[in-house]
C-alpha cells in the first residue's frame, strides 16, 4: 500500500490585518485613509510621539486661516484624525491621487495632485502635493511633512 503524497496547501489569503508591512505601504495606508481616517489602523502605523508639519515650519497668520498648518510637535496618531477632520470642514475633498510613491530604506516620499471645492468660496481648484514619511524599523511613520 503506497502512502498518499502530502501536498502543502497555499498560503491563507491576505485579509485586512494581513497586508505587507514595509515603509511605503505605510505611508500609502496613511494616504489612503485621509478622506476617512481609520483611527485604529493610524494607531498601528503611526508612533504616539509622531510630528506632523503642514505647509510651513511656523507661521501663526497662517495657522491662524487654516489650524493643521504648521509644526505639530509629538502628537501621534489622533492628530492625523484631527488634522484630516480640520481639512473636511474647511473644503470639499474631491478625486485624490497618488502619483508616484517610492522610498529608500525608511524615508518614503510621494506626490500626486487632488481636487477640493472651498466651503467658503465655492470655488474648486486642482492643486499638486508632496508628502514624506520617515519610518521607524517597525514600519511606524514617526515624521511626516
Amino acid at each position: 500500500m503506497t502512502t498518499p503524497a502530502i501536498i502543502p496547501s497555499s498560503p491563507p489569503p491576505h485579509g485586512p490585518t494581513d497586508w505587507e508591512c514595509t515603509p511605503i505601504s505605510v505611508f500609502a495606508k496613511v494616504l489612503n485613509t485621509q478622506a476617512d481616517p481609520d483611527y485604529n489602523l493610524l494607531q498601528e502605523i503611526i508612533t504616539y510621539d509622531c510630528t506632523y508639519t503642514s505647509l510651513t515650519f511656523d507661521n501663526p497668520t497662517l495657522h491662524g486661516i487654516m489650524p493643521w498648518a504648521g509644526t505639530h510637535s509629538h502628537v501621534g496618531p489622533q492628530a492625523f484624525i484631527d488634522i484630516f477632520t480640520r481639512v473636511g470642514l474647511y473644503w470639499d475633498r474631491g478625486p485624490f491621487s497618488i502619483d508616484h510613491l517610492f522610498g529608500d530604506e525608511g524615508n518614503v516620499t510621494a506626490w500626486g495632485s487632488f481636487t477640493a471645492t472651498s466651503r467658503t468660496l465655492g470655488k474648486a481648484i486642482i492643486s499638486p502635493w508632496a508628502a514624506r514619511a520617515q519610518v521607524n524599523s517597525a514600519n511606524q511613520i514617526f515624521e511626516l511633512q
